[in-house]
């Protein structure tokens, strides 16, 4: 029985920097990160998807 009331128990959150940023960060600064990751992330497939082609090409 006690482990049933233990589910209802409020349970300690632990933060952490990418947490607080996105809970008090404005509108802007979230963008701006959002933006910046997006760019990384399509820059960074890019590169894979060209090293990609070149294997592929060298294995014909």
């Amino acid at each position: 029985m006690k482990s049933i009331f233990g589910l209802f128990k409020k349970k300690e959150v632990k933060s952490d920097k990418v947490s607080d940023f996105f809970y008090r960060a404005s509108r802007e600064e979230k963008k701006a990160v959002f933006l910046e990751v997006a760019k990384k992330a399509s820059e960074d497939q890019r590169e894979l998807l060209k090293k990609y082609d070149e294997q592929l090409s060298h294995a014909r």
